[in-house]
This record gives structure tokens, sequence and C-alpha cells, in this order.
């Protein structure tokens, strides 16, 4: 689906005309052009909020948290938000990705339910100027590989 979309003439007419039908719920965020769309299906239908690129935001796997628990994460980040203010640095970040919560393994921000589901990493993408620089974190037993990557930018941003 993610692929698809490359397809389509803008944001507007992916969500519009694909076939979503028999597909997992989800939550797609997409940068298009100056703007940020947050598109969300639930399995039976599609909603499409306008997001303000410039502001931080916080989202959580529709498929893997009760809107109770979302509410109870985003409650964390704009805690955060409110005590960093705006000079938080992508350090800062990774640092509340990595322990936010409290100690609530089910929904903290690095996520573990039993042997069978837990998050297994961390991707950041970081805009400065005309550049972005990936950066990826497997985390978990056994995972030991954080590496960056410049990504090349194709059109405004």
């Amino acid at each position: 689906m993610a692929l698809d979309s490359f397809s389509f003439k803008d944001a507007d007419a992916f969500f519009r005309e694909y076939t979503f039908s028999g597909m997992e719920p989800f939550t797609f965020i997409m940068a298009e052009s100056g703007a940020l769309w947050d598109f969300r299906w639930n399995g039976r239908q599609t909603f499409l909020l306008p997001l303000q690129p410039d502001e931080p935001f916080i989202w959580s796997s529709a498929s893997l948290y009760t809107p109770e628990a979302s509410e109870q994460r985003a409650s964390w980040f704009y805690h955060w938000l409110s005590q960093h203010g705006t000079s938080f640095t992508p350090e800062d970040v990774l640092t509340l990705h990595r322990s936010g919560g409290e100690g609530n393994r089910e929904i903290d921000f690095v996520m573990e339910r039993g042997s069978t589901l837990r998050t297994l990493s961390l991707t950041q993408l970081m805009r400065a100027n005309s550049s972005m620089l990936l950066h990826h974190e497997s985390i978990g037993p056994g995972s030991i590989l954080s590496d960056s990557i410049p990504v090349k930018l194709v059109g405004p941003l």
C-alpha cells in the first residue's frame, strides 16, 4: 500500500481512490509539498487529518493500542514536550522513545507483550535545511544495530 501511494497524483487522490478494503487497520503519515497528512484506516472507514508540519506529534498504532492507551502515551509525550519546549535535539527524542512511559511494558514507548509482541526498532527522520538524515536502530535481545544514512529529497517537502 505504501509503495502504491507513489503512483497517485497526490495524497488526496490516493486517499480518495485507493481500495483499502480487506486491509488491517493502520495509520499512515504522508508528507507532500509542505503538507503533512495523518491518514487512518480502521478496517471499515478512512479518516484524513491535515497536520502542521512544523509541530511535534505522536502516533500510536491503532491496531496495537486501545484509545485509552493511545491517550496515555500522548499525555507522556506532551508532558515531555512541555518540559523541553522547542529546544530538544534528535538525541533527546530518541532518549524519550527508548525510555518513555511509566513502567507498564504493554504500553510504554518501547513495548513488550509476552514473548511474541515487542518494539523491534526505532527510526527517526531528521530534516536540516534541504537535507535529511535517516537514523535506525534495532533494539531488544541480541540487537545492536544503529546506523544513520543521508536521504535524498525528490522535490520540495
